[in-house]
C-alpha cells in the first residue's frame, strides 16, 4: 500500500535514516510517498525526484 501525500512533508527520524543510508543529506529532501519497501523523495532545491529502496 502506497501512502501518497497531498504535498511533500518533512521526513521522520526513520525516514531520515533511510535517506542518510543512501548517502544523501536528509535536510535537503522532502517525502512524497512511502510504501512498504520504497520511499519517494523530492529535493527542496532542484525539485528532483528519487525513489529509495528501504
Amino acid at each position: 500500500m502506497v501512502v501518497q501525500m497531498k504535498q511533500p512533508s518533512k521526513p521522520t527520524r526513520a525516514q531520515k535514516e533511510i535517506i542518510s543510508n543512501n548517502n544523501l543529506v536528509p535536510d535537503h529532501w522532502m517525502v512524497i510517498s512511502e510504501s512498504r519497501d520504497t520511499l519517494e523523495i523530492i529535493s527542496r532545491r532542484s525539485s528532483r525526484r528519487k525513489v529509495l529502496i528501504k
